[in-house]
């Protein structure tokens, strides 16, 4: 679990692997997604839980293809 206060963990699987990312309200309208995918670390912001949950699975799936 992440030391962060009102952290929250989600289940994700991206190119049938299964990862797990964090959750973390970083500013007054802004959200950060954190996680690794393939051991490479990667993050994605939004003005939302969801769309910063988006912005990362954006990363992982364009990571899947390199």
């Amino acid at each position: 679990m992440s030391d962060q206060r009102g952290a929250k963990q989600y289940p994700i699987t991206i190119d049938g692997e299964s990862c797990t990312v964090t959750v973390i309200k970083t500013g007054k309208t802004t959200w950060t997604a954190r996680g690794n995918f393939r051991g490479k670390p990667g993050s994605g912001t939004g003005a939302t839980e969801s769309s910063a949950l988006a912005g990362w699975r954006k990363w992982a799936e364009f990571s899947a293809n390199e």
